[in-house]
């Protein structure tokens, strides 16, 4: 039982401590002054690789980190989990991450209302734009991927592989969303660390009771 309850405790200090820095991230985002030279920097050096084949590069990467795209894939991937590979728990703590996180990056950008770069934008949106919802939903949905699947992996280097590959994906919608100037920097990294909150608080609840429920015995011990 000690062994449930450190890792529930390792688990929540962990969220506990991306929230406070995603709450440093939003307040430098409305003090404005210090988070507008931080982000103009990181603009102007990744609009600077502009060309027509990166372009063509980022907007696909956009196009699949859109709400829509991440939408239809989960309502695919959360059926085959439940039928197929009969990972029922997973797939509801897919389904249940997935949907919490667009509730979430709604209610916050509702909260902090920041108006879209005006400055060289290679595609037209509307919205606010803190945290960025593309980041947010990709890191969401690759991340708790990669925790389903990576148990059901034998090897080593295919694990290495899957979490590559996550991490590129996720790296380069965020990416996308500065480059086409749809984003602010702070707004991908703020996007990230809610999300990466998100995901380790319901991983950590997830698995605390899992494995509670495979050692009933410990409830007589508690």
């Amino acid at each position: 039982m000690r062994e449930l309850t450190l890792r529930l405790t390792i688990g929540l200090i962990g969220a506990f401590a991306l929230a406070a820095l995603f709450s440093v991230i939003g307040l430098w985002v409305v003090a404005n002054e210090s988070v507008q030279r931080f982000d103009l920097a990181i603009i102007d050096t990744v609009q600077g690789w502009e060309t027509p084949a990166l372009t063509a590069w980022m907007k696909s990467f956009t196009l699949l980190g859109e709400a829509k795209t991440m939408v239809l894939v989960s309502l695919i991937v959360t059926p085959f989990f439940y039928f197929s590979l009969r990972w029922r728990p997973q797939a509801f703590l897919f389904a249940f991450v997935i949907a919490g996180t667009g509730l979430i990056n709604y209610l916050l950008k509702l909260l902090f209302q920041r108006p879209r770069p005006e400055f060289y934008r290679l595609v037209d949106i509307g919205g606010y734009s803190f945290p960025s919802g593309h980041t947010m939903i990709a890191f969401s949905f690759f991340m708790i991927l990669l925790y389903i699947v990576w148990r059901s992996i034998r090897t080593q280097s295919s694990k290495w592989l899957l979490f590559i590959l996550a991490l590129f994906f996720v790296s380069n919608i965020g990416l996308s969303r500065i480059y086409l100037g749809v984003h602010y920097p702070s707004d991908v990294l703020g996007g990230i660390l809610a999300s990466a909150c998100y995901v380790l608080l319901s991983i950590t609840i997830y698995s605390y009771f899992q494995r509670k429920k495979k050692l009933p015995f410990l409830r007589d011990k508690a």
